[in-house]
């Protein structure tokens, strides 16, 4: 092909080839990530009532279960499609387990230190895990013209 034609015009068949190419192959992944955001869900996790609780006895005079919240509720763009609970007992053994769980929590922010060192005392800790986990679709109302 050389032979028979200059080199600019072999270069630009080759730039305009090189150019349809890349240019199909960004029509097809804009394609690719249409069809998985429209099949995408999101997932937010929280607290459900017990989460926790025993622990938080620990903290304060008069504890308080969380109340069951819908993160998304009132947000445009999102149908929740299902929601599922998650409990399971928690055992922390050693001074160092306590510690970290407080350390790990917005309860820690709260704790006088008188409470952060009778914490930090305990051997033992018995509690509960009780989280809940939202899935939403998106909506029509979500997508981006």
């Amino acid at each position: 092909m050389r032979a028979e034609y200059p080199f600019s015009a072999v270069v630009a068949q080759d730039e305009l080839k090189l150019a349809l190419l890349l240019s199909a192959n960004v029509i097809n992944l804009g394609a690719d990530i249409g069809a998985m955001g429209s099949a995408l869900k999101l997932l937010v996790g929280g607290p459900a009532p017990g989460h926790l609780y025993s622990f938080k006895q620990l903290l304060y005079d008069a504890a308080q279960r969380h109340d069951p919240v819908d993160p998304l509720a009132g947000e445009s763009g999102f149908e929740l499609i299902q929601s599922h609970a998650i409990r399971y007992p928690l055992a922390l053994r050693g001074p160092e387990q306590v510690a970290n769980l407080l350390l790990m929590t917005p309860y820690f922010w709260s704790a006088d230190r008188t409470t952060r060192d009778r914490l930090a005392a305990l051997d033992h800790l018995d509690t509960e895990v009780d989280v809940v986990v939202h899935a939403y679709r998106r909506t029509a109302e979500a997508s981006v013209g």
